[in-house]
């Protein structure tokens, strides 16, 4: 009997924090504003939809620009005339980020439509991708490992701040996350069936996966390892080898027609001049994050069977990642990134009483060798998906890591389902302090910082960009200023465009000519400020934080 109402207690306890994160997850689409890289997706998301038409946002595949889509389709939204906008997106060589952005901020702010129930009709989506998510790393742990695995697991992901700020927004993360998580479990059915039902499966997942993140590219290493140790396995079985190379192909040639539809078979063709038009050019300098050798991509790669938006996408981002992209930590700036820079967030944006659960999971299980199966696999995916992001010169923010995040929970709640009730007390216990934190941080989930960095509202003095302000505290901007109206303030919150500030009437000051001998007010973005030509500001007395990525300064009074 005791038994038996235990395992009531543990699904009901599943089924409230379901309810919780929906819940969460919708009143965080509400209260939350644009932030910077949802006007391109949104406009992606509606065209590809709507006009068939893929050439904005090619930097990232569809999939999750669908969801959006689809929400927008049902919300019916005024657009804006898309004939400008698509003529510059349409050249390959051109960096479309720009066109695509412009086309969302209209159909936000200047087509007549109201921006915030726009901005909701295309966050449903993500947010049942979430959902979605959070059920997949649930019952794959039961699957595996059972009931407490599973709650374990599950509790992590609900109540983690990083899922809970980045979950309800209009981007890739999420998706990202999903197709890692999906890929790793194929490839692991792969390696336990090795037939051709699990091959097909595999293909699907890994096509799934590349319509989510270019940067999912780094599964092929993955995959190409795997299939390496099992022919190194089997090295005295000719047999078993034929079977795999087969299985193989077979699961290339399913990726690539999954890739194939993602994309609506839709056909282009590759260019194959070897310079940049006039207009190419004008865009493609390293200042606009363009394709500087990107002339050459196309002769290098179009004998692959793949859609020229896919490859143009593909090249963008390697291109990107390759190149760098600037970004602060610590008093610093650099375009190349460091290589502590995920670990140290992963250290100071992480929950403390989630981190203490990953890391006894980690270190126990390794010094006790216990890490077997399905388990083990899920760590060799978790380590290989560090090791490429620490490589990698782009950081701009731990959300660029989420994929590893449900290997970690589910490796946690591993450890949880084989220890003895002492670790599964700790555990419970630990989990409801998380809550409690998230309670206390709610609704700023995207800046969260635990207490080993000060706290959320001393974090943008560790790290910027997507890991504290990007854009969605327009809202919060505009109740300040409201309740502090006998000031006349300065904004500079260069994530958003004019025609936002404008939209949602925040009345300020032109900024055109501020400088270093300017007076009065100025609410300055966190980014902004601890970037190197605005480093002066600091010199003056911050009297207030808005929120943790939004301060105010007062440039009348020196520090």
């Amino acid at each position: 009997m005791f038994k038996k109402n235990f395992h009531i207690l543990l699904l009901l306890t599943v089924i409230g924090l379901f309810l919780f994160q929906i819940f969460l997850q919708f009143k965080l689409a509400k209260l939350d504003g644009q932030i910077i890289d949802e006007a391109p997706h949104i406009s992606a998301g509606y065209t590809y939809l709507a006009k068939g038409d893929y050439r904005f946002n090619p930097e990232h595949p569809p999939l999750v620009k669908y969801t959006a889509g689809l929400g927008l389709l049902a919300a019916k939204p005024h657009v804006p005339n898309s004939d400008h906008a698509w003529g510059a997106a349409g050249h390959f060589y051109i960096d479309a980020y720009g066109p695509a952005s412009n086309y969302g901020q209209e159909m936000l702010y200047t087509s007549g439509n109201d921006a915030n129930d726009v901005l909701f009709a295309a966050r449903i989506g993500p947010v049942v991708l979430t959902l979605i998510l959070g059920l997949l790393i649930l019952f794959t742990a039961i699957y595996f490992w059972g009931w407490w695995a599973g709650l374990v697991a599950y509790a992590l992901y609900t109540l983690d701040p990083l899922i809970a700020g980045h979950g309800h927004l209009v981007t890739t993360d999420v998706g990202a996350s999903i197709g890692y998580l999906t890929t790793v479990i194929g490839l692991w059915y792969l390696i336990t069936k090795q037939n051709y039902k699990s091959a097909i499966i595999f293909g699907i997942l890994f096509g799934i996966a590349q319509l989510m993140k270019f940067t999912l590219l780094m599964l092929i290493p993955l995959v190409i390892g795997t299939v390496i140790y099992l022919i190194r396995k089997n090295k005295t079985d000719r047999k078993a080898n034929n079977r795999i190379f087969v299985l193989a192909i077979t699961a290339m040639v399913v990726t690539f027609i999954t890739i194939w539809a993602g994309y609506g078979f839709h056909r282009s063709t590759l260019p194959f001049d070897t310079g940049f038009s006039d207009a190419g050019q004008a865009i493609s300098q390293p200042s606009n994050g363009a394709l500087r050798q990107m002339y050459n991509f196309p002769k290098l790669f179009s004998w692959i069977p793949l859609p020229y938006d896919y490859i143009r996408g593909a090249a963008m981002v390697l291109n990107h990642t390759g190149g760098g992209h600037p970004s602060y930590l610590l008093g610093q700036h650099s375009t190349t990134g460091w290589k502590y820079y995920f670990p140290l967030l992963i250290i100071v944006k992480t929950p403390i009483p989630e981190l203490i659960l990953i890391i006894s999971a980690l270190v126990i299980l390794i010094r006790k060798k216990l890490l077997k199966g399905f388990a083990a696999f899920a760590a060799l995916a978790a380590a290989w998906y560090m090791v490429v992001a620490i490589i990698s010169p782009a950081n701009l923010g731990l959300r660029h890591i989420m994929p590893v995040y449900p290997l970690l929970f589910l490796i946690t709640g591993y450890w949880v389902s084989i220890s003895g009730k002492k670790i599964k007390y700790l555990a419970t216990a630990l989990i409801v302090i998380l809550g409690l934190l998230m309670a206390y941080a709610y609704p700023f989930y995207l800046s969260y910082f635990n207490q080993l960095a000060g706290g959320s509202y001393n974090g943008y003095k560790i790290a910027t960009d997507s890991n504290l302000d990007w854009g969605g505290d327009l809202k919060y901007i505009k109740s300040y200023v409201d309740n502090h109206p006998s000031t006349s303030y300065y904004v500079m919150y260069n994530w958003d465009s004019e025609e936002a500030l404008d939209y949602y009437d925040i009345a300020r000051r032109p900024t055109d000519q501020i400088g270093s001998d300017s007076n009065g007010m100025l609410i300055i973005g966190a980014s902004t400020l601890q970037s190197p030509n605005w480093m002066w500001v600091k010199e003056h007395k911050l009297v207030d934080q808005i929120t943790p990525g939004v301060l105010v300064y007062n440039l009348d009074e020196q520090k």
